[in-house]
Protein backbone atom coordinates (compact mmCIF):
# COMPACT_ATOMS: atom_id res chain seq x y z
CA UNK A 1 0.00 0.00 0.00
CA UNK A 2 1.34 3.43 -0.93
CA UNK A 3 0.51 6.92 0.21
CA UNK A 4 -1.00 7.55 -3.22
CA UNK A 5 -3.48 4.73 -2.54
CA UNK A 6 -4.63 6.63 0.55
CA UNK A 7 -5.00 9.92 -1.33
CA UNK A 8 -6.96 8.20 -4.13
CA UNK A 9 -9.28 6.43 -1.68
CA UNK A 10 -9.96 9.63 0.28
CA UNK A 11 -10.59 11.65 -2.88
CA UNK A 12 -13.05 9.08 -4.24
CA UNK A 13 -14.74 8.34 -0.93
CA UNK A 14 -14.60 10.00 2.46
CA UNK A 15 -13.40 13.42 1.23
CA UNK A 16 -15.23 13.47 -2.11
CA UNK A 17 -17.60 16.19 -0.84
CA UNK A 18 -14.97 18.24 1.00
CA UNK A 19 -13.08 21.24 -0.39
CA UNK A 20 -9.47 21.31 0.79
CA UNK A 21 -7.49 24.51 0.41
CA UNK A 22 -10.04 26.13 -1.88
CA UNK A 23 -9.97 23.28 -4.39
CA UNK A 24 -13.07 21.68 -5.86
CA UNK A 25 -14.74 19.04 -3.70
CA UNK A 26 -12.77 15.82 -3.64
CA UNK A 27 -9.67 17.31 -5.29
CA UNK A 28 -6.44 16.68 -3.38
CA UNK A 29 -3.70 18.43 -5.33
CA UNK A 30 -0.01 18.10 -4.58
CA UNK A 31 0.22 21.19 -2.39
CA UNK A 32 -2.78 20.25 -0.27
CA UNK A 33 -1.50 16.77 0.43
CA UNK A 34 0.70 18.47 3.01
CA UNK A 35 -2.46 19.36 4.94
CA UNK A 36 -3.46 15.70 5.12
CA UNK A 37 -0.11 14.23 6.17
CA UNK A 38 -0.44 15.19 9.89
CA UNK A 39 -3.86 13.48 9.99
CA UNK A 40 -2.49 10.40 8.23
CA UNK A 41 0.46 10.21 10.63
CA UNK A 42 -1.87 10.55 13.63
CA UNK A 43 -4.12 7.82 12.23
CA UNK A 44 -1.19 5.47 11.68
CA UNK A 45 0.04 6.04 15.24
CA UNK A 46 -3.47 5.41 16.62
CA UNK A 47 -3.70 2.10 14.72
CA UNK A 48 -0.16 0.95 15.53
CA UNK A 49 -0.82 1.73 19.19
CA UNK A 50 -4.11 -0.15 19.20
CA UNK A 51 -2.97 -3.16 17.15
CA UNK A 52 0.31 -5.06 17.28
CA UNK A 53 1.29 -4.34 13.68
CA UNK A 54 5.03 -3.77 14.01
CA UNK A 55 7.67 -4.92 16.47
CA UNK A 56 11.06 -3.68 17.53
CA UNK A 57 13.71 -5.01 19.91
CA UNK A 58 16.11 -3.41 22.35
CA UNK A 59 19.10 -4.96 24.07
CA UNK A 60 19.51 -3.53 27.57
CA UNK A 61 22.78 -3.80 29.49
CA UNK A 62 22.02 -4.13 33.19
CA UNK A 63 24.05 -1.87 35.47
CA UNK A 64 24.91 -2.55 39.11
CA UNK A 65 22.55 -0.60 41.35
CA UNK A 66 20.29 0.60 38.53
CA UNK A 67 16.72 -0.68 38.52
CA UNK A 68 15.07 2.05 36.41
CA UNK A 69 15.76 2.07 32.66
CA UNK A 70 14.20 4.82 30.50
CA UNK A 71 13.66 3.38 27.01
CA UNK A 72 14.52 6.48 24.99
CA UNK A 73 17.35 7.07 22.53
CA UNK A 74 19.10 9.51 24.88
CA UNK A 75 20.37 6.43 26.76
CA UNK A 76 21.50 4.56 23.64
CA UNK A 77 24.95 3.93 22.19
CA UNK A 78 23.91 5.51 18.90
CA UNK A 79 22.99 8.83 20.52
CA UNK A 80 24.78 8.88 23.87
CA UNK A 81 23.26 12.13 25.05
CA UNK A 82 23.70 11.67 28.81
CA UNK A 83 26.69 11.63 31.12
CA UNK A 84 26.63 7.94 32.10
CA UNK A 85 27.40 4.80 30.13
CA UNK A 86 24.70 4.06 27.52
CA UNK A 87 22.71 0.97 28.50
CA UNK A 88 20.71 0.59 25.25
CA UNK A 89 23.05 -1.43 23.01
CA UNK A 90 21.99 -0.31 19.54
CA UNK A 91 25.21 0.36 17.64
CA UNK A 92 24.24 -2.18 14.95
CA UNK A 93 20.60 -1.06 14.67
CA UNK A 94 20.01 2.48 16.02
CA UNK A 95 16.93 2.98 18.16
CA UNK A 96 14.64 5.65 16.67
CA UNK A 97 12.28 6.25 19.64
CA UNK A 98 9.43 4.33 18.03
CA UNK A 99 8.44 2.42 21.18
CA UNK A 100 4.70 2.44 21.90
CA UNK A 101 4.42 -0.40 24.42
CA UNK A 102 6.71 -2.99 26.00
CA UNK A 103 5.35 -6.42 25.09
CA UNK A 104 7.90 -8.98 26.33
CA UNK A 105 11.21 -9.12 28.22
CA UNK A 106 13.69 -12.01 27.98
CA UNK A 107 16.85 -13.11 29.80
CA UNK A 108 19.93 -14.31 27.92
CA UNK A 109 18.77 -17.88 28.57
CA UNK A 110 15.63 -17.20 26.53
CA UNK A 111 13.47 -17.28 29.66
CA UNK A 112 10.64 -14.77 29.48
CA UNK A 113 10.16 -12.57 32.52
CA UNK A 114 6.66 -11.85 33.85
CA UNK A 115 5.56 -8.32 33.00
CA UNK A 116 3.53 -6.09 35.33
CA UNK A 117 2.63 -9.08 37.49
CA UNK A 118 2.37 -7.79 41.05
CA UNK A 119 2.17 -11.35 42.39
CA UNK A 120 5.51 -12.42 40.87
CA UNK A 121 8.73 -11.65 42.73
CA UNK A 122 10.81 -11.22 39.57
CA UNK A 123 8.31 -9.40 37.38
CA UNK A 124 9.44 -6.54 35.17
CA UNK A 125 7.29 -3.43 35.39
CA UNK A 126 6.48 -0.50 33.13
CA UNK A 127 5.36 2.32 35.47
CA UNK A 128 5.44 4.56 32.42
CA UNK A 129 5.13 3.67 28.74
CA UNK A 130 8.84 4.20 28.07
CA UNK A 131 10.31 3.15 31.41
CA UNK A 132 11.27 -0.37 32.43
CA UNK A 133 11.91 -1.18 36.09
CA UNK A 134 13.91 -4.30 36.87
CA UNK A 135 13.75 -6.14 40.23
CA UNK A 136 16.84 -5.47 42.34
CA UNK A 137 17.42 -9.21 42.71
CA UNK A 138 17.63 -9.56 38.92
CA UNK A 139 20.13 -6.70 38.63
CA UNK A 140 22.25 -8.09 41.46
CA UNK A 141 21.82 -11.72 40.33
CA UNK A 142 21.08 -12.67 43.91
CA UNK A 143 21.58 -16.21 45.21
CA UNK A 144 17.82 -16.79 45.38
CA UNK A 145 17.33 -15.86 41.71
CA UNK A 146 16.60 -18.91 39.50
CA UNK A 147 19.45 -19.64 37.11
CA UNK A 148 17.40 -19.04 33.95
CA UNK A 149 16.58 -15.52 35.22
CA UNK A 150 20.26 -14.68 35.79
CA UNK A 151 21.37 -12.41 32.97
CA UNK A 152 23.65 -9.50 32.12
CA UNK A 153 21.38 -8.15 29.39
CA UNK A 154 17.65 -8.01 28.70
CA UNK A 155 15.99 -8.41 25.32
CA UNK A 156 12.98 -6.11 25.21
CA UNK A 157 10.37 -6.73 22.52
CA UNK A 158 8.11 -3.74 21.96
CA UNK A 159 5.17 -2.59 19.89
CA UNK A 160 6.63 -0.13 17.39
CA UNK A 161 5.16 2.95 15.78
CA UNK A 162 4.83 3.50 12.05
CA UNK A 163 7.65 5.52 10.52
CA UNK A 164 6.55 9.15 10.30
CA UNK A 165 5.75 10.27 6.76
CA UNK A 166 7.52 13.53 5.98
CA UNK A 167 8.39 15.54 2.88
CA UNK A 168 10.37 18.59 1.87
CA UNK A 169 8.12 21.27 0.31
CA UNK A 170 11.15 22.55 -1.62
CA UNK A 171 11.20 19.26 -3.50
CA UNK A 172 8.50 18.17 -5.95
CA UNK A 173 5.51 17.13 -3.83
CA UNK A 174 5.01 14.12 -6.06
CA UNK A 175 7.83 12.19 -4.41
CA UNK A 176 5.74 11.34 -1.34
CA UNK A 177 3.11 9.61 -3.48
CA UNK A 178 5.02 6.35 -3.68
CA UNK A 179 5.87 6.16 0.02
CA UNK A 180 5.18 2.64 1.21
CA UNK A 181 2.95 2.31 4.26
CA UNK A 182 3.63 -0.45 6.79
CA UNK A 183 -0.09 -1.03 7.15
CA UNK A 184 -2.02 -4.22 6.25
CA UNK A 185 -4.77 -3.73 3.67
CA UNK A 186 -7.22 -4.98 6.29
CA UNK A 187 -6.66 -1.80 8.35
CA UNK A 188 -6.92 0.71 5.50
CA UNK A 189 -10.62 1.43 5.99
CA UNK A 190 -10.07 2.35 9.64
CA UNK A 191 -7.29 4.76 8.62
CA UNK A 192 -9.55 6.43 6.05
CA UNK A 193 -12.29 6.91 8.65
CA UNK A 194 -9.79 8.38 11.14
CA UNK A 195 -8.47 10.91 8.61
CA UNK A 196 -12.00 11.85 7.55
CA UNK A 197 -13.02 12.38 11.18
CA UNK A 198 -10.15 14.86 11.61
CA UNK A 199 -10.74 16.74 8.36
CA UNK A 200 -14.50 16.97 9.01
CA UNK A 201 -14.05 18.24 12.57
CA UNK A 202 -14.89 21.99 12.47
CA UNK A 203 -12.70 24.30 14.52
CA UNK A 204 -14.35 25.58 17.68
CA UNK A 205 -17.14 22.98 17.72
CA UNK A 206 -17.21 20.81 20.84
CA UNK A 207 -20.64 19.41 21.70
CA UNK A 208 -22.34 19.88 18.32
CA UNK A 209 -22.94 16.83 16.15
CA UNK A 210 -21.15 16.95 12.79
CA UNK A 211 -19.66 14.72 10.10
CA UNK A 212 -16.43 14.34 12.06
CA UNK A 213 -18.33 12.58 14.85
CA UNK A 214 -19.92 10.21 12.34
CA UNK A 215 -16.58 9.26 10.82
CA UNK A 216 -15.01 8.75 14.25
CA UNK A 217 -17.85 6.38 15.14
CA UNK A 218 -17.14 4.52 11.90
CA UNK A 219 -13.45 4.40 12.83
CA UNK A 220 -14.28 2.86 16.22
CA UNK A 221 -16.64 0.35 14.61
CA UNK A 222 -13.99 -0.64 12.06
CA UNK A 223 -11.42 -1.14 14.85
CA UNK A 224 -13.86 -3.19 16.91
CA UNK A 225 -14.58 -5.42 13.93
CA UNK A 226 -10.85 -5.98 13.43
CA UNK A 227 -10.48 -6.82 17.13
CA UNK A 228 -13.48 -9.17 17.07
CA UNK A 229 -12.05 -10.97 14.04
CA UNK A 230 -8.70 -11.37 15.77
CA UNK A 231 -6.89 -9.41 13.09
CA UNK A 232 -3.22 -8.90 13.81
CA UNK A 233 -0.01 -8.86 11.81
CA UNK A 234 2.42 -11.54 10.77
CA UNK A 235 5.51 -10.08 12.42
CA UNK A 236 8.04 -12.47 10.93
CA UNK A 237 10.83 -10.45 9.32
CA UNK A 238 9.81 -7.16 7.77
CA UNK A 239 6.74 -8.37 5.89
CA UNK A 240 3.36 -7.47 7.31
CA UNK A 241 0.48 -9.72 6.36
CA UNK A 242 -2.94 -9.71 7.92
CA UNK A 243 -4.01 -12.70 9.98
CA UNK A 244 -7.56 -13.70 10.80
CA UNK A 245 -7.70 -15.72 14.01
CA UNK A 246 -4.33 -17.25 13.19
CA UNK A 247 -5.08 -18.01 9.52
CA UNK A 248 -3.37 -16.14 6.69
Amino acid sequence: MTLQDIFDALSAGELSQISIGGQAAGVINKENRAKLLPHINMGLTALFKRFRLKEGELLIQLEAGRTRYPLISEFSQSVGGFSGTPFILDSANPFVDDLLKVEEVYAESGKQFPLNDAAHLYSMKTPQTKVLTVPADVVAKSMSLPDDFKTDTLRVVYRANHTEITFDPKVDYAYVDGSELELPDSHMEALLFFVASRVNNPMGMTNEFHAGNTYYMKYEQACQELENQGMQADLVGTNIKARLNGWM
